[in-house]
């Protein structure tokens, strides 16, 4: 995992630090019998309660993209013409893909050496105990061979526990087959869910792509499917040439529209990064590669390449699991300190040398009471709007899913996680899943950055952590921008927002707006 940097940021408690920061133009009037706007909320860590006021918002009347997401039909012809093409029998296939599926829904993110270390002694301090425990009085082994057996049971017990963490090692043309034919379609859901978060970025639409660890091409599906030929240029890399051979494969058009054959005119395939720092892209897409990369250095340095390679956009997706929430919060973390982390001499010099330093100046610079995020503001503050500072990395927010920059409130205890339910693909023709069907479902942590610096009043709204309905009511936990996690219950007085909250679930953004009237938090005097 990532080494956890804790966020240095400082909330602005104004006035305007709520639901009045909503353009009046998006509220929505109330009908002839208008619904009780107010609801008693309870904070979710601390128990303090306080008084809301609802507003609906026209712009969060439908939550973000589809609830069943297919995989496009384009992409199956060539799916089929790559499992025809191994000539092994369909249902061999599908039992090992539905074999590949279990493996890596399973399979840990790859654990710090540290905590291995700290795990075997564990292990081996209660094997200890236990031999001898079970030992006959006067009967002694050598301490050499007692060793040895309580390093192999050690060693077999993490096996067990899914420590052993290597790679996915994909280098043949059938184990690629059988990869897409067990993550295709989940990884296109994955990552169709997440982009159906630029619907309100904004008429969004990228120009150029970068998907880093591409697979079998889910990303490219996904962005095409939400934006088709607006997208100039696609560059997808990945480390299996088996892996992007069959990815081009499926994109390939039988009606042969463009001069390369595939049903995009420029898409381009690399084993590695361009070099040149120069070439940037609006959307830059990493499905799940961090649990790929072994070592905390490296996914630090990985994290820094994407957003170097980064213009608007940076989306990273990983699994429902602890380890890979925690590896998601470490990368917001990193991405948005590092972009307020000032190199004060540059700064330093840079000042100078357009005269904005000054005595006062330079006691920013070297105040070791201040946190980055402060020293940043306040040093802004003095200097014309676009006059650019030095920082470690370039400067950027968080777009989705969190409706803050600060530490999350769930990086203790819990997860913030997307439900995603998609259409399966099966060689065997059976019809299996969940709800039998042929659906199933999965949930993904996942975040979007920006670059930039955030707007003021830009904040995207209240975010749903869980819900939960019942025949006359429903209960949500929601992430608020500066109260914390809110919890609180809707019933049927509440009319249209109790409608509004029955159709979401959790991940999607609350479909009307909150402002707090009154409560017994201390810092609710700093707030109202």
């Amino acid at each position: 995992m990532l080494t956890r940097r804790p966020l240095q940021c400082v909330a602005r408690f104004t006035a305007s630090a709520s639901a009045s920061q909503i353009d009046p133009k998006e509220i929505v009037e109330p009908a002839k019998r208008p619904a009780i706007k107010e609801v008693k909320s309870m904070n979710a860590a601390t128990a303090t309660k306080s008084l809301y006021e609802m507003a609906s918002i026209k712009s969060r009347r439908s939550p973000a993209g589809e609830r069943l997401h297919r995989l496009p039909a384009q992409a199956v012809p060539g799916l089929r013409n790559a499992l025809l093409a191994t000539e092994i029998n369909p249902k061999q296939l599908q039992n090992e893909a539905d074999q590949l599926f279990e493996r890596l829904k399973h399979r840990r993110f790859p654990a710090s050496s540290e905590m291995l270390k700290g795990i075997r002694m564990q292990l081996k301090k209660e094997l200890r105990r236990k031999a001898e425990d079970e030992r006959i009085s006067g009967d002694q082994l050598e301490s050499e061979a007692d060793e040895v057996k309580i390093k192999r049971q050690s060693d077999k017990l993490l096996r067990k526990a899914d420590y052993k963490w290597a790679p996915l090692d994909v280098n043949k043309e059938h184990d690629a087959v059988v990869y897409a034919l067990a993550r295709l379609a989940p990884n296109y859901a994955e990552i169709s869910r997440v982009i159906a978060e630029f619907a309100r970025a904004d008429g969004f639409s990228p120009k150029t792509v970068l998907d880093f660890g591409c697979g079998t091409g889910a990303g490219f599906w996904a962005v095409h499917d939400a934006f088709g030929l607006d997208v100039d240029e696609y560059l997808l890399v990945d480390a299996s040439d088996a892996m992007t051979r069959l990815a081009v494969d499926l994109m390939r058009d039988e009606s042969m529209v463009h001069p390369n054959g595939l049903i995009h005119p420029n898409v381009n395939v690399r084993r590695h990064f361009l070099p040149s720092l120069q070439t940037t892209y609006d959307l830059v897409i990493a499905h799940r590669t961090l649990s790929e990369v072994g070592s905390n250095e490296a996914r630090l340095e990985l994290l820094r390449q994407l957003w170097q390679r980064t213009n608007r956009f940076l989306v990273l997706i990983e699994d429902s699991k602890r380890d890979a929430f925690e590896s998601i919060l470490t990368a917001r973390d990193f991405v948005v300190t590092e972009g307020q982390a000032l190199d004060l001499e540059a700064t330093r010099r840079l000042l100078a040398e357009h005269n904005f330093l000054d005595e006062a100046m330079d006691r920013l610079l070297h105040d070791g009471r201040l946190s980055e995020y402060e020293r940043l503001e306040l040093i802004k503050a003095k200097l014309p709007a676009d006059f650019a500072l030095p920082t470690a990395m370039d400067p950027g927010f968080i777009f989705a899913p969190c409706p803050h920059d600060m530490g999350c409130p769930k990086q203790i205890d819990g997860k913030c996680l997307a439900p995603i339910r998609w259409e399966a693909v099966r060689a065997d023709g059976k019809t299996q899943g969940r709800h039998n069907d042929n659906t199933d479902e999965g949930s993904i942590s996942y975040v979007i950055l920006e670059k930039g610096s955030r707007a003021p009043g830009s904040l995207p709204g209240e975010r749903i952590l869980q819900a939960s309905h019942s025949a006359k009511h429903s209960t949500c936990d929601v992430c608020t921008a500066f109260n914390g996690v809110q919890r609180f219950t809707l019933t049927k007085k509440h009319r249209n927002f109790y409608q509004g909250i029955r159709a979401r679930r959790a991940g999607d953004l609350l479909p009307f707006a909150m402002r707090k009237l009154e409560g017994d938090d201390p810092f609710d005097k700093f707030m109202l």
